[in-house]
């Protein structure tokens, strides 16, 4: 046992749960640097078998083309809050940038030089073929880039699937200009959802999800590295509604996420479950949606909300 982030092999256990693989984890708060993290860590077997093809959708999106224009719409609109931050030239990297439609939405909005890394896959495809993006497949490394070279950085759900988180925050800081932007959007350890259904909760996403930190300990972790916390939302119609529907439909004792990976068209996964069955989830997740749209935006308010937008400026 030891962290994801910093190694340390003392840690308090939280909870155990089971992924869709049907493996067994326990989610453990490290003592050092209050980080959570997965024990045992998943082996390389695991890892591929959690990014198969699957994972990235079946088709030629990841998920069915309503859901995907909605996505969409969510892009645009962040893009656009973006693109407030942004000068005429400005260089911007999406550490993850899935099929670089974020990236493509930034650049209808000003002149920018455009960057995005994603690992192989099919997600990695289809950013293939946007010619506006200067695309890097595989992880970031050191050395990827110039010290100096960016005005923004993204990892929008990336930071928690890290198996060295603190190196990748380090090559970040390396290559962000001074009064750069970082922003950072992961799973909420310390929302109201995360809390309430624990082994349930759908962010949980094991063996993918690697590593969880708060607020606190991210403003902590990127202050040590010169980043200065300048902007902070809880709230996230794509991600925290569902969040609660999925969570809920597992505590019921239906097979983990699997309406979340019928929608992403993965068949094998689903092969097992009644039809009536699915059509009940499908339309708990339509009918419910109002009311934990709802409970998402009172949540945020305390700060209790699944999902963590952070906005960092280097201040040196």
């Amino acid at each position: 046992m030891s962290c994801t982030y910093c190694k340390g092999t003392k840690a308090k256990k939280q909870f155990s749960f089971r992924d869709i693989f049907e493996d067994d984890y326990s989610l453990m708060n490290c003592d050092s640097c209050k980080g959570y993290f997965l024990d045992p860590q998943p082996t390389e077997e695991q890892l591929g078998r959690a990014y198969d093809e699957t994972y990235y959708g079946t088709g030629d999106k990841k998920f069915n083309p309503f859901i995907e224009s909605l996505i969409d719409q969510l892009r645009l609109r962040k893009a656009h809050t973006f693109s407030k931050l942004l000068t005429n030239n400005a260089k911007v990297l999406d550490v993850g940038c899935g099929n670089g439609s974020f990236l493509s939405y930034i650049g209808r909005k000003g002149q920018y030089e455009l960057h995005g890394i994603e690992l192989e896959g099919k997600s990695a495809q289809r950013a293939g073929l946007l010619k506006e993006i200067n695309l890097k497949i595989g992880a970031l490394k050191k050395g990827d880039y110039p010290e100096k070279s960016f005005d923004m950085i993204s990892l929008v759900h990336v930071f928690e699937h890290l198996p060295n988180p603190a190196l990748l925050l380090d090559t970040i800081t390396s290559i962000a200009k001074a009064n750069s932007i970082l922003y950072l959007e992961l799973p909420n350890i310390e929302s109201w959802q995360s809390r309430f259904f624990k082994g349930n909760w759908f962010h949980l996403d094991a063996p993918r999800h690697l590593v969880f930190f708060s607020r606190n300990q991210l403003k902590s972790l990127l202050a040590e590295r010169g980043w200065n916390l300048e902007k902070e939302k809880y709230s996230s119609f794509q991600f925290n509604p569902y969040g609660v529907q999925q969570s809920f439909l597992n505590s019921l004792g239906i097979k983990r996420d699997v309406l979340y990976e019928k929608l992403k068209g993965n068949k094998e996964y689903s092969r097992d479950q009644n039809s009536l069955s699915m059509f009940f989830q499908f339309l708990f997740m339509v009918f419910s949606f109002p009311l934990f749209f709802l409970s998402d935006l009172i949540a945020s308010v305390f700060k209790r909300g699944g999902t963590l937008k952070l906005y960092f400026r280097k201040i040196d």
